[in-house]
């Protein structure tokens, strides 16, 4: 497996992990193939530019949406 997949697989079980009640804003971009997708490469380029893990990433996003 590359790189590139076991950071899209950790994020994948990530997301597995939050509910609507938790996270709704997120929640609710990951019922949409192309949102998802998108949401994906937010968390990738969050890690990377902020040096942060994946579900602090996902916080984030979460927070900034609410």
């Amino acid at each position: 497996m590359t790189l590139s997949q076991q950071l899209r697989q950790s994020i994948h079980e990530e997301l597995k992990k939050i509910s609507e009640q938790s996270h709704p804003h997120v929640w609710e971009r990951t019922r949409s193939k192309i949102a998802y997708q998108y949401l994906e490469e937010q968390i990738i380029n969050m890690m990377i530019a902020q040096q942060i893990t994946v579900s602090t990433a996902i916080n984030l996003i979460e927070s900034d949406d609410a």
